[in-house]
């Protein structure tokens, strides 16, 4: 069976009308997007861009049993926890925005102040440290 493409699939969201419908669209299509944890996939980039688990935690400022758990997939991350995982990685926007949907969390917005300078940062490969200094000196929330 081909699977749909989104719009095809929000197409019939829209035009099911009772639970019973829904039901059998839920029964019957795909809503598995990659079929990979946040932490499968952040580890895949990191060993795509030859990244250490040991340099993450320490560039990530996550304290060091945390990060371990987050990165072996037994603890569900926040979205500062992600971003700075993402930052400590140098992982670019377009996959840093997937970790965060993989996270259950939300994406990056760049009509949000903070979310913009944080794509400032991700775009010009900061680090947490640097990104935080931004982040503090224009008067946003630091990533904790």
């Amino acid at each position: 069976m081909k699977e749909k493409q989104t719009k095809e699939l929000l197409n019939i969201l829209k035009d099911t009308s009772n639970k019973s419908e829904l039901r059998n669209v839920l029964e019957s299509e795909s809503f598995d997007l990659s079929g990979k944890t946040f932490a499968q996939y952040f580890m895949e980039l990191t060993i795509d861009n030859n990244e250490t688990r040991a340099l993450l935690v320490k560039e990530s400022q996550i304290e060091r049993t945390y990060c371990y758990q987050i990165l072996n997939g037994t603890k569900q991350p926040g979205r500062d926890k992600v971003i700075a995982l993402c930052l400590a990685a140098k992982v670019g926007e377009k996959e840093t925005q997937h970790c965060l949907f993989l996270s259950s969390n939300a994406q990056l917005h760049p009509r949000n102040r903070r979310d913009a300078i944080i794509i400032y940062a991700i775009n010009n490969n900061l680090g947490v440290r640097e990104t935080n200094n931004i982040l503090s000196d224009l008067e946003e929330g630091i990533l904790e």
